[in-house]
């Protein structure tokens, strides 16, 4: 075969491009312009030449027994409705949950002839399952006609909307929601206001993409906007200070984590551009003294920055009954000190099920070395960091004192630059921390691949177990042949090009040590598969599923032929998969290689993952997907509403997968990339979507749809 060394492709490095400044993440992603929808869900379009036909809609009954009529409310909930049944002192309302299945009375007897039934949407047989109402007394019950609910399914889904909508704020960029199931946080990265810290001033736009976060709690069965969150350093342009920056935007809410409880939660904004470093250090740090006043007793003068360092910042807020204050600002301790300038850090971002850990991914970051650096002494100590002040005509003089501890390096070279090194430009990074027993957090490791290697994105994307103790972290741009250590650089068939095609790297934690036990790679290996672009681990660190949104196999299906790989076969380009992992002892094994029931190039199937806690329910982005069917189980095929998007959810039971659901938007538009974020609760019972371009102006929960009048505004379903 013809051997040739080829230079390492940097498709998943665009990736990180879109975020290392607003124009460039403005315009990757189609930002900038309103872009408002032209398509909506149900009309036709002359673009597609598939005929779309949606699932059938059976008309709700007139509600005069022994029809009962159904309808939703956008809280997932069904209610019947009939007129009294005379000489009925009770009732029951019975489910068949499918085709297959027995009816089982839903609850309790009542004796109101009125009665709901909450829902998950994306787990609904909405085409076979049926539901009856018994009217009952002494001499026994009598059924009333079956009811088929597919006519309430679009309006169960909760539809939640910024309290200050506004074009192009990016709302649903990033979503998270509690373990159980009773918080939300929604980033909205491109948010102009210039507020500060929690429940300030939403109506000024004179901070352009600062950023921010709106939390949600569910209240009575409903839900409701709790707070509005803002960095604590909003930069603020013409305060004399910050005006002379070029991009002041910091991008906060870029990535959201939330703890099983919801009352810990950390947000990044990953152009953040303070060169303070450790934990709850001066955030002010962007200003520095002139050489005339640093070299003269005379009063100080400041001269501000004048360009972007955009190292970034992740932010940790804690909620007590229902107030939020911010518990912590940290920043990286390599950073500065080695030139890691545009490293993205919170990129991607994972908090433990208790939220006493957090792991920070940084995949721009350039410091070469491999392996894992630890503090030095015990990390729970008291002993602190001494923040330094950059305002200060000497670099070494310090001031507060921060919780984070000084490290030392056990495992990597950080300092060299020779390319035969490992590590080295957008290789990455991911840093952990962890919460001491006096609510204090510090640095507890600083983690790289034992064969990190330039351009492997490691840390793009991570995902924590419930109790911490499980990290994994994809590497999309890693290019090695198999699992094997020290196999990076790659020699490779002109025919058979392997670059790029991804690999994932599980930790664990033991006595506050952490090491790497396995580099995990797919059965199949392709040109360009981003194979780690998305990862979610399950509550018990025993289920992965890794997504490879760059999957070019032409079948559809669990566990189809993948046939004979041919990297000149563009006909499945980018069509996307998800592989499934189990852990068994301390061995992982591939369990399920997963494609879209419908192969379409391009819709990048795997994007985005998230698993249930116990593992056995898997939702799945890919927000290219340009059908206009909307609810659930709608056409797959219909192409007439470009990059709307769309989710599928798998079951698992036993050892064996299987598709559930096809899961689209209440209200599908083109262009407005749902599932560019998605999460599901521990018991998957909720499903959560954002489409951070949709372009409704409506304001809060369940508004109007209809006007689309604030184009990438952004919004957010439950399902």
């Amino acid at each position: 075969m013809n051997i040739v060394r080829i230079p390492r492709l940097l498709k998943y490095s665009t990736l990180l491009l879109t975020v290392l400044g607003s124009s460039l993440l403005l315009t990757a992603c189609g930002g900038g312009s309103n872009d408002n929808k032209s398509t909506s869900s149900s009309s036709s379009s002359s673009s597609s030449s598939h005929t779309f036909s949606s699932t059938p809609v059976t008309p709700p009954g007139s509600g005069t027994w022994p029809d009962v009529k159904v309808s939703a409310s956008g809280t997932k909930t069904l209610k019947f409705d009939w007129t009294a049944v005379s000489g009925a002192t009770y009732y029951k309302l019975l489910k068949k949950a499918d085709s297959n299945a027995a009816f089982v009375q839903v609850g309790s007897d009542f004796t109101t002839n009125s009665v709901t039934d909450p829902v998950s949407v994306h787990l609904t047989d909405w085409v076979n399952s049926r539901y009856k109402v018994q009217a009952c007394n002494n001499a026994g019950c009598q059924d009333s006609n079956a009811i088929i609910v597919d006519s309430a399914m679009v309006s169960a889904i909760s539809y939640l909307k910024a309290s200050n909508t506004d074009a192009n704020d990016w709302f649903g960029w990033s979503v998270v929601i509690s373990g159980d199931g009773k918080t939300m946080a929604v980033g909205a990265p491109a948010e102009s206001s210039n507020a500060k810290g929690v429940n300030g001033d939403q109506t000024s736009n004179a901070s352009p993409t600062a950023g921010a976060v709106y939390v949600f709690a569910k209240v009575n069965g409903n839900w409701q906007q709790e707070a509005y969150l803002k960095a604590s350093n909003t930069e603020q342009p013409g305060d004399g200070f910050t005006a002379n920056i070029p991009n002041p935007n910091a991008r906060f809410g870029y990535q959201v984590a939330l703890s099983t409880d919801g009352n810990t939660l950390a947000v990044s904004a990953i152009n953040e551009d303070s060169v303070s470093i450790g934990v709850n250090c001066d955030p002010h740090n962007d200003t520095y003294l002139s050489s005339a006043a640093a070299n003269s007793s005379s009063s100080q003068s400041y001269v501000t920055r004048t360009t972007n360092t955009d190292i970034g910042a992740v932010y940790v807020f804690k909620r007590v009954g229902v107030q939020w204050t911010q518990q912590a600002y940290i920043k990286p301790l390599l950073g500065y000190y080695f030139g890691n300038s545009n490293m993205a850090f919170g990129y991607s971002l994972a908090l433990s099920g208790d939220g006493k850990t957090l792991a920070v991914g940084t995949a721009a970051e350039n410091t070469y070395g491999s392996g894992i650096v630890t503090p030095s002494g015990d990390s729970n100590s008291s002993t602190a960091f001494k923040c330094i002040d950059f305002s200060s005509s000497s670099s070494t003089s310090s001031s507060s004192s921060s919780s984070s501890t000084s490290s030392s390096s056990s495992s990597s070279s950080n300092s060299s630059s020779s390319s035969s090194e490992a590590g080295g430009p957008n290789s990455g990074a991911v840093y952990i921390y962890k919460l001491k027993d006096d609510g204090a957090w510090v640095e507890e490791a600083y983690v790289k691949a034992a064969d990190a290697g330039k351009d492997d994105l490691f840390g793009a994307a991570i995902t924590l177990s419930n109790d911490g103790n499980s990290l994994a972290v994809g590497a999309p741009g890693e290019d090695s042949k198999d699992s094997s250590a020290n196999d990076d650089i790659i020699t490779i068939d002109t025919q058979i090009g392997l670059l790029n095609n991804g690999g994932v790297y599980v930790f664990a934690r033991e006595a506050s040590k952490w090491q790497q036990t396995v580099k995990i790679k797919p059965s199949y290996n392709q040109w360009n598969q981003g194979f780690g672009a998305a990862v979610s681990i399950s509550g018990d660190g025993k289920t992965l599923a890794v997504g490879t949104p760059g999957d070019a196999v032409k079948n559809a299906g669990i566990n189809p032929d993948v046939g004979t790989y041919d990297p000149k076969d563009t006909a499945a380009y980018d069509s996307g998969a998800v592989y499934i992992f189990t852990k068994s002892d301390a061995t992982w094994t591939q369990q399920t290689y997963i494609k879209a029931s419908t192969v379409i190039p391009g819709n990048q199937f795997g994007d985005r993952v998230s698993l249930s806690a116990n593992g056995n329910i898997l939702a799945v982005g890919t927000w290219l997907d340009s059908s206009q069917a909307t609810g659930i189980n709608g056409d797959q095929l219909d192409t007439a509403a470009t990059n709307a998007g769309a989710a599928y959810v798998f079951t698992r039971t036993g050892t064996t997968w299987a598709q559930k659901s096809y899961v689209k938007s209440p209200n599908t538009g083109a262009q407005d990339r749902f599932a560019r974020s998605l999460d599901l609760d521990d018991l998957g019972e909720s499903l959560l979507i954002g489409a951070y371009r949709e372009s409704s102006n409506a304001v809060g929960i369940n508004g109007d749809k209809a006007n689309n009048s604030a184009g990438a505004a952004g919004a957010v379903y439950v399902y």
